[in-house]
């Protein structure tokens, strides 16, 4: 049994029926050399297969009374596979259209927190003659990382790849009782005024650092140098009350076109990302006649995890905060804002410290877990005049290969995130043999035409595409 770390504990609270924290991804199969589609019963005895090196597919929440500590991982004594193993077969035609509404669907419906909390789907149906599995994890189970790390050990890396003997399973024993759970929440709560003195601390100690970035020099170009705003987003039509539906849309673009793009121009794969975004967002919310005057703002998940510690799996994550030039018109003067947006969010994020959120957190984690809170964060979020942040925007590494599934390739892996409440867009793009798979989550009653935003991503990429060829 292990606790929830700060980060865990928070995605767990943070759920809501207008926002389930839930991870998803969905993978598109070909059929085998045979003819033969994908089935249920192969992803099962892939599942319990792989079952000893996956603790989430295994593990349950527990909780201390009273809301007094974060909750407990524990091995989960009454796991049944076939709990967590869906299929749906799609009406004809089964076109893409029918299948973004499905997986928006199946992102949509919220985890049965008592048991583990991970679900696969299969989608059958499709007018390709392709299968899709759809891979959903509530995010306190795993961050983008380590969700990554599922497809490799569920999967083999050649199609005829030899089954391995199942291990055995760690022994599940019994749940610790209330009075149990009594004594380690009582022994955290003691812990809590430490824990803020030390936030206080660290805080006080980082702000003239911090000071000192906010404020422009000579050098800086742009709105505010491209620093990272400190008080607030401005208003977008995504911003606002969430309700209990989603929209999905799903595309690819070939890698080699992404850094084609970064070579002739300069920067990373990840400023292209971003101002390949910021240009579609640019688009999309001129056509809506909401484009503001001010540059948005994204919020950008880093990872901070230690590959030699834990098992691997969890939420070991930062947040960074970064100006998004969507007032830039021309699209490598875009390009060029992004680098400087992603470089000045680092130094900020550097000045803080990553651990700054997770000792935010540490401050705030009892009040959380309260009853009262927990109440409260059911209640509906009343209209802001500005936003923390106006969407998240991350870009995932993939597989490093290409995958199978009894003898059946994994031809892509499309990401469909979360969404937080207050942000109903998340754009995530996932690496996977040559291609970069965006997918981009929203809430419809907040984004009305997620398609269109989607061909505003690809046509964005070609526009960049057309002044790299322009200038080589």
């Amino acid at each position: 049994m292990r606790q929830l770390n700060l980060w865990d504990a928070a995605f767990f609270y943070g759920e809501s029926h207008a926002a389930p924290m839930n991870i998803c991804s969905a993978a598109h199969f070909s059929p085998g050399p045979d003819g033969q589609r994908l089935t249920l019963d192969e992803i099962r005895s892939a599942v319990v297969r792989s079952l000893p090196q996956l603790p989430p597919f295994r593990q349950r929440v527990i909780h201390a009374p009273f809301g007094l500590s974060k909750p407990h991982w524990a091995e989960d004594p009454d796991l049944n596979v076939d709990d967590h193993l869906h299929e749906v077969s799609l009406p004809a035609p089964g076109d893409h259209r029918q299948l973004a509404e499905q997986v928006s669907l199946i992102a949509a419906q919220p985890l049965d927190l008592s048991k583990p909390l991970w679900a696969i789907h299969l989608i059958t149906g499709l007018d390709s003659g392709e299968t899709v599995m759809v891979m959903k994890f509530h995010h306190a189970a795993v961050d983008g990382g380590s969700a990554g790390k599922v497809m490799p050990i569920l999967l083999d890396a050649a199609p005829e790849a030899a089954q391995t003997s199942i291990a055995e399973l760690p022994r599940p024993g019994r749940l610790p009782g209330t009075g149990e759970m009594l004594l380690r929440g009582l022994a955290d709560a003691a812990r809590y005024p430490l824990d803020v003195l030390h936030f206080q601390r660290r805080t006080m100690s980082r702000m003239p650092h911090m000071l000192g970035l906010i404020r422009p020099s000579a050098r800086d170009t742009g709105p505010r140098g491209w620093q990272p705003p400190i008080f607030g987003a401005p208003r977008t039509p995504f911003n606002g009350r969430l309700s209990e539906n989603r929209c999905w849309a799903f595309g690819q673009v070939p890698l080699d076109q992404v850094k084609a793009i970064k070579n002739t121009f300069g920067g990373t794969l990840n400023d292209v990302v971003m101002a390949v975004c910021a240009g579609a967002l640019r688009q999309w919310l001129d056509r809506q006649g909401a484009l503001p005057s001010e540059p948005l703002v994204t919020m950008i998940p880093v990872s901070v995890r230690d590959d030699g510690e834990g098992d691997g799996f969890g939420n070991e994550v930062s947040t960074m905060m970064s100006a998004l030039p969507t007032t830039v018109a021309d699209p490598v003067e875009r390009l060029r804002a992004a680098s400087a947006a992603a470089a000045a969010a680092k130094r900020m994020h550097s000045a803080m410290g990553g651990d700054f959120m997770a000792n935010a957190l540490r401050t705030v984690m009892p009040m959380l877990g309260a009853p009262p809170a927990r109440l409260a964060m059911g209640m509906p979020i009343p209209a802001l005049p500005r936003y923390p942040g106006n969407l998240y925007i991350s870009n995932v590494p993939g597989p490093p290969g290409p995958l199978y599934l009894g003898g059946k390739q994994m031809l892509t892996f499309y990401p469909a995130a979360f969404l937080s409440p207050t942000m109903g867009l998340n754009m995530v793009v996932l690496s996977y043999v040559g291609n970069l798979n965006f997918g981009l989550m929203g809430c419809p009653d907040l984004v009305t035409d997620v398609d269109g935003l989607m061909n505003d991503v690809l046509e964005a990429v070609n526009e960049l595409t057309k002044a790299a060829e322009a200038a080589n």
